[in-house]
């Protein structure tokens, strides 16, 4: 679903970009695609896509993740929490690794 598609993109964006090499990145925002520009031959792409999306963990995500209040409450949340929010409730790090098994 949309989770995975947007842990995908996010993933690429901050945690994999210099090891694919990957020099541009356009996400469609209907979840339907991922448009990537890369030095890697294809094959090689997807074998570290694969590995690379398998060796992320929740931890990893949050130094990127958006402090941005989205709720109500948010504003007197410490940093840290609001980041590990956004991973638990905008991503699907556990539901995207199922999908490079």
């Amino acid at each position: 679903g949309t989770r995975r598609f947007e842990t995908i993109a996010f993933i690429l964006d901050h945690c994999l970009r210099e090891d694919l090499k990957i020099r541009g990145m356009a996400a469609n925002r209907s979840g339907t695609g991922i448009h990537i520009a890369t030095e890697m031959p294809p094959d090689r792409f997807m074998a570290a896509l694969r590995e690379g999306i398998r060796a992320v963990s929740p931890e990893d995500l949050m130094p990127f993740a958006s402090t941005e209040d989205q709720d109500k409450y948010d504003r007197w949340l410490p940093e840290r929490l609001k980041k590990k929010a956004f991973v638990l409730n905008r991503l699907d790090p556990e539901g995207t690794k199922a999908l490079f098994v």
